[in-house]
């Protein structure tokens, strides 16, 4: 998978089935949001996160 950089101010607008996705998820309850394959996280986790360490974050979309 090759990776795609883009600046938060440069991003390209949404496509009109990524605004349909997006508008279908936020009327989803909570409850109705399958969140099974993302794993829980521990205390060991947050014991060692830090605030805003990461500027350059990066997400991954299917």
């Amino acid at each position: 998978m090759s990776k795609v950089r883009f600046k938060r101010s440069e991003l390209p607008p949404l496509t009109d089935k990524q605004q349909l996705e997006l508008e279908a998820l936020s009327q989803k309850a909570d409850g109705d949001i399958d969140f099974e394959d993302i794993a829980p996280l521990d205390e060991t986790f947050w014991n060692s996160a830090t605030r805003g360490r990461d500027k350059n974050a990066s997400v991954g979309c299917d």
